[in-house]
């Protein structure tokens, strides 16, 4: 039997004139994914909450160098799942790919304004809108002069044996202010 679960008020502040939106996503966790949460019971034992800018950049093949790429939620704090955002402007491209270890979820942030190319299939993501990436797609991305790509992409993987696709993404180190 599953413990009752508690809803826990969060209260956000939102600057006069703006709307706060949120997006629900709900994962269903097996007993296997249970056990593998013991394994990283650090990460459970407070909410996790980090400001944007200070969440881990990477890179990829796939992306140009003007790219960045963040990691919003690694890997072992929700079992089987992975978040982050890449942000570019135009003209430039995510190269097309596929991963059979996973399907993705695409929601487009805000001034978003992209092309997604899917086994061949062309769909505009908008902001505010979710795109759903199947498991073995080939897909990649296009933003076009003058706009901006900025979205977050959320990972669901079929076991935890593939999450070593996020082995793929090499972190990013800043320079140091002041060094050259």
């Amino acid at each position: 039997m599953e413990p009752a679960r508690q809803d826990v008020e969060t209260v956000c502040d939102v600057a006069a004139g703006e709307r706060l939106q949120a997006l629900r996503v709900r994962h269903e966790v097996s007993a296997a994914d249970r056990a593998e949460l013991k394994k990283f019971a650090q990460n459970n034992a407070a909410p996790h909450v980090m400001k944007f800018s200070d969440c881990p950049k990477y890179g990829e093949a796939i992306k140009s160098s003007k790219t960045v790429s963040r990691t919003l939620l690694p890997e072992n704090f929700v079992p089987r799942v992975a978040m982050g955002t890449v942000e570019t402007t135009g003209p430039d491209q995510v190269g097309a790919h596929r991963h059979a270890m996973l399907e993705q979820l695409f929601l487009g942030l805000k001034d978003n304004d992209i092309t997604v190319i899917a086994d061949g299939m062309r769909a505009n993501l908008a902001p505010l809108s979710i795109l759903h990436i199947p498991t073995g797609s080939s897909h990649g991305a296009e933003v076009a002069a003058g706009n901006r790509l900025h979205y977050v992409w959320m990972d669901f993987f079929a076991t935890k044996e593939g999450q070593e696709w996020l082995k793929m993404h090499k972190p990013v180190t800043e320079p140091k202010a002041g060094k050259k």
